[in-house]
């Protein structure tokens, strides 16, 4: 739990709890990917009892962000938002080739830096 409460305030990991009680999306960026899964797996463990039902990817590598125009609840880790942002606005507006236009649902980003 080190690394998440040197990199989040209390406030924030609380936001990021709430989410994923919620089952909403939820993507935790870094630019430091060393600290992305240790991060991730301490918010997975602040859910104990509980577990997640929704599809966790500690490190999502670049290859694979189609898988944020997912129609289900996830938690992923990626790198730097600035990446994130660059290789996602290459995609069609509203969802991945092919599909058409998706609803807007509820989703966090959260830049641990």
């Amino acid at each position: 739990f080190v690394p998440l409460m040197r990199k989040l305030s209390v406030n924030n990991i609380l936001v990021v709890f709430s989410c994923l009680l919620r089952e909403q999306k939820v993507v935790v960026c870094s630019s430091n990917e060393k600290l992305l899964t240790p991060i991730a797996e301490a918010l997975r463990a602040l859910l104990f009892p509980f577990e997640m039902q929704s599809i966790y990817i500690p490190m999502l590598p670049p290859s694979l962000t189609d898988v944020l125009y997912a129609p289900v609840p996830f938690f992923i880790g990626s790198g730097s938002l600035l990446e994130l942002h660059r290789v996602t606005q290459t995609m069609p507006t509203g969802g991945a080739p092919g599909l058409g236009q998706l609803p807007e649902e509820p989703r966090s980003m959260v830049d641990i830096a």
